[in-house]
């Protein structure tokens, strides 16, 4: 709860120039001085790349800034000095960071109950599937591929006696009670997915 309210207080002391599902980026005038802030407002840490472009009337370094932001936390990535009437642009791009570990299983795995993932951490559709789960509170437990040669191929395994086949398989092998999903739309299949867990 008191993150909520420090993030309230937050939109209401900056300016809010973007959101998106993952993070927030403020401006902030303070002493003839604009600072720039990401605030992430996901459970999952995220590490953000930021750079200021076209920008006028600010003197600092400009520089692109990637920094790891904490969930629910707040981060001050440049502060430059107003020298005039000012105008500037952005890119902001952000990435989940998984802490593997937390979230890794064993093949112990019961496969018909509960939701399991064949991930790949390289795989940014993976990734963004993990994000969701964990946003929606959604139990599940993985299995990275890149970690143990033996879960390709279950996972395989499982593909043909679940009787499904493709000739691309794209990343995550998603396992909902039983049924087996992959190649699916993200992030539009998700209701649709997990809707009934």
């Amino acid at each position: 709860m008191k993150y909520l309210v420090l993030i309230g207080i937050l939109i209401y002391s900056f300016d809010v120039k973007s959101q998106n599902n993952d993070v927030l980026f403020f401006e902030k005038n303070l002493n003839n001085t604009l600072h720039f802030y990401v605030a992430n407002t996901t459970k999952t840490k995220q590490e953000v790349e930021l750079q200021i472009v076209n920008s006028k009337g600010l003197r600092g370094d400009k520089k692109p800034q990637t920094k790891e932001i904490a969930p629910r936390d707040t981060l001050l990535f440049y502060s430059f000095s107003i020298i005039g009437a000012y105008s500037y642009n952005y890119n902001i791009k952000a990435t989940p960071l998984f802490e593997i570990e937390q979230v890794s299983s064993d093949l112990e795995t019961n496969f018909d109950e509960g939701v399991v993932i064949f991930f790949k951490p390289d795989c940014p559709r993976s990734q963004r599937t993990l994000s969701y789960l964990i946003e929606n509170d959604i139990e599940f437990k993985i299995l990275n591929v890149t970690e143990n040669k033996d879960y390709p191929v279950l996972m395989m395994q499982l593909l043909k006696e679940k009787r499904k086949s493709s000739k691309q398989l794209l990343y995550p092998v998603v396992l909902v009670n039983g049924e087996v999903y992959f190649n699916f739309d993200i992030p539009q299949s998700f209701q649709k997915i997990f809707n009934e867990f």
